[in-house]
């Protein structure tokens, strides 16, 4: 991996050397995604150097821009209905799922008016409860 050019040391007084920090190139790491891992090992310094407050509103901010980015891409391409990568992209960058067991809250009301010919009433009853509880009723026939 090439030397970061963009880290140079300031020599001062006492202590160690203040690192130089590209706050463009930073940026565009970022914004394309990049962990504090990656960004750190580019710019050849400690990961902790950039938990600072003044790094990290830079960086939180640019990977808001991405994620934000992310589903405008996503919007457009569902429009021209391509979505395999950006389905990739929402799971992983935006923590989307393929969750598809979503209750809607919505209820069945089912109501039996008059009588079937040879059911007896406990037998509509029962069906009625049984579609109440959200299962399918069975009924007897005659035959």
């Amino acid at each position: 991996m090439p030397k970061a050019i963009t880290t140079s040391v300031e020599k001062r007084g006492r202590g160690r050397p203040r690192f130089q920090i590209d706050k463009k190139l930073l940026k565009k790491m970022a914004y394309a995604g990049c962990t504090l891992a990656e960004i750190s090992e580019y710019f050849n310094v400690d990961r902790n150097y950039f938990s600072r407050p003044e790094w990290q509103v830079i960086i939180k901010k640019e990977q808001a821009r991405l994620r934000y980015k992310i589903r405008t891409w996503q919007n457009k391409s569902a429009s021209e209905g391509n979505g395999i990568m950006l389905t990739h992209l929402g799971k992983h960058v935006l923590g989307q799922t393929d969750d598809t067991n979503q209750q809607t809250g919505s209820t069945i009301n089912i109501n039996f008016v008059g009588v079937i010919s040879g059911e007896k009433a406990s037998d509509i009853n029962a069906a009625r409860d049984s579609a109440a509880r959200g299962q399918i009723p069975e009924f007897v026939s005659d035959q």
